[in-house]
């Protein structure tokens, strides 16, 4: 019945390859041995719009939080008429700090100048308020009209602003050129009473699904933290992203399979749940779609769910709602004829790049869409960046450099641990408690070889390990989410809803940074 199956939906896989889209085919050029390409980067300030190997090699170059990218967009106002006059800035330099003197001498060797305006919630300037910008870390005041002048150079920053009888504020930017820019800034009025009386919303919603997040599951164990204390139990959904496999292009069906099969040999053995994301275009393969149909049945019949991620892997913020739109409904029919075999229904899809729409009208129309098909978004909520080092392990694994494959993979272990204790920290501070996570991976080799190795560093931080249905059983996963703007994780998603700056992320080891680079 199986190979019955196989051979009936590789005829139609050869049907729909006979017709290969646009973006099929230029899905098909790009993919190769350079996967990282193809999957979604969670520092998307300058990775997430990086898609093709050229800007990608120069984009690492430069890693920056995710979150940075979507607060330009809410708070960056390009308007150079909105600048100050030369008496302003004159007025600026004489009480010039260091950064400012520094941004003066550089003014004309590719800087901007940027205008930080500080108002009320009528419109009125403030003056005398003190903004800190980070990096550097200088402290300065808006003059009478509440604008502070400065130079910077490309990159990315955020502004810390305090004024008497108002609440801090923050805004980012982030510079692409060296164009006139402004950043305004609105400040409230501080309360009278006792803040703590006025939880945040997200807080008290957070508040309120504690109790999802800690029943219902095993009991605290005894892992401890750095300082001895024990962790509190935690529990986080695994899911896969890129199937068959995340460098379909430089393997053949039957190692594809083989891939496949160890992956969920450990998931099986280690008795862990899973749910593998599907790009439809990765099967259409000469010669192989049998094999290549095989592994998503091998998931399947192991006991997993498989979910939409699009046919060929498009972003929504790049191509427009009506060709994702299609490229969403492209990606259907295999999965829902391999469903249909196990009583199964297609119910999840990940956005590629974790691109959720450029804008939040795009947003609300796509989540509509998809409520319309019977979707559900799988979110993220933890990122340890295996997509990063998967290419530079695929290619260590290649040269038989079994040193080399030792050292990468005891650098990716280091990392996830701390993009969990990221993660972790970072919940508390906008959530008020650690909702039942949701992990972003991808179906590697790296993860083939040392998922067992990764759900060990879990389970010392106390997490075990749940569906995806109930993972979204939390309540979090309910809070009002505005965002829109390049792909980054709920966490930062949720924190720019709220108004609050989400921290950097851990650095990406500089020495897997060029290695990564250098593949491309």
């Amino acid at each position: 019945m199986r190979r019955e199956l196989i051979f009936g939906l590789a005829a139609l896989c050869c049907i729909a390859a006979t017709r290969p889209t646009p973006a099929a085919q230029e899905t098909a050029k790009n993919a190769g041995e350079t996967p990282a390409l193809r999957t979604r980067t969670p520092t998307a300030a300058l990775k997430a719009p990086v898609r093709e190997c050229a800007q990608h090699k120069a984009a690492l170059q430069t890693r920056t939080t995710a979150a940075a990218l979507k607060a330009a967009a809410l708070h960056l106002s390009p308007n150079p008429a909105t600048g100050p006059g030369p008496q302003q800035e004159t007025n600026q330099q004489s009480q010039a700090t260091p950064m400012q003197q520094q941004g003066t001498i550089a003014k004309q060797v590719h800087t901007a100048t940027v205008t930080v305006v500080v108002r009320d919630q009528s419109g009125a300037p403030v003056a005398n308020a003190d903004v800190q910008i980070h990096p550097p870390g200088f402290d300065f005041l808006t003059d009478e009209d509440g604008r502070a002048l400065f130079y910077l150079s490309p990159g990315k920053f955020g502004f810390w602003v305090n004024a008497n009888g108002f609440e801090p504020a923050y805004a980012y930017i982030i510079l692409r050129d060296t164009k006139p820019h402004a950043v305004n800034v609105v400040v409230k009025p501080a309360p009278e009473t006792n803040q703590q009386s006025q939880a945040a919303p997200m807080q008290q919603a957070g508040q309120r699904g504690q109790t999802a997040a800690t029943t219902g599951g095993r009991q605290a164990g005894t892992s401890t933290s750095a300082n001895g204390e024990p962790m509190p139990p935690r529990k986080v959904a695994i899911t896969f992203d890129d199937l068959p496999a995340f460098s379909s292009n430089a393997l053949n069906g039957t190692q594809i399979d083989a891939q496949n099969e160890k992956l969920l040999g450990t998931l099986q053995r280690e008795k862990i749940p899973a749910i593998g994301f599907v790009n439809e275009v990765k099967l259409y393969k000469w010669g192989e779609v049998d094999e290549r149909i095989k592994a998503l049945q091998m998931w399947l019949d192991d006991g997993f769910e498989l979910g939409n991620h699009t046919y060929s892997h498009v972003s929504l913020n790049k191509v427009g709602l009506q060709a994702w739109e299609e490229n969403v409904i492209e990606g259907e029919p295999v999965l829902k004829l391999l469903l249909a075999q196990h009583h199964m229904t297609l119910r999840y899809l990940r956005h590629p790049f974790l691109d959720t729409g450029a804008d939040l009208l795009t947003r609300r129309e796509a989540e509509a869409f998809l409520s319309s098909r019977g979707y559900r978004v799988a979110p993220v909520t933890i990122d340890v960046g295996d997509w990063e080092f998967a290419p530079v392990y695929f290619a260590a694994k290649r040269k038989g450099d079994t040193a080399d494959e030792n050292r990468i993979v005891a650098a990716f272990l280091d990392y996830a641990n701390q993009s969990l204790d990221y993660a972790e920290k970072f919940s508390k501070q906008i959530i008020g408690y650690e909702p039942m996570q949701v992990i972003l991976l991808h179906d590697s080799q790296l993860e083939a070889d040392h998922f067992a190795d990764l759900a060990a560093v879990m389970r010392k931080r106390n997490y075990s390990f749940i569906t995806l249905d109930e993972a979204l059983g939390d309540s979090a996963y309910n809070l009002p989410n505005d965002y829109a703007g390049g792909g980054t994780s709920w966490l930062d998603q949720w924190a720019i809803t709220e108004g609050k700056m989400p921290p950097n992320e851990p650095a990406l080891p500089d020495w897997i940074a060029k290695r990564l680079a250098s593949l491309h």
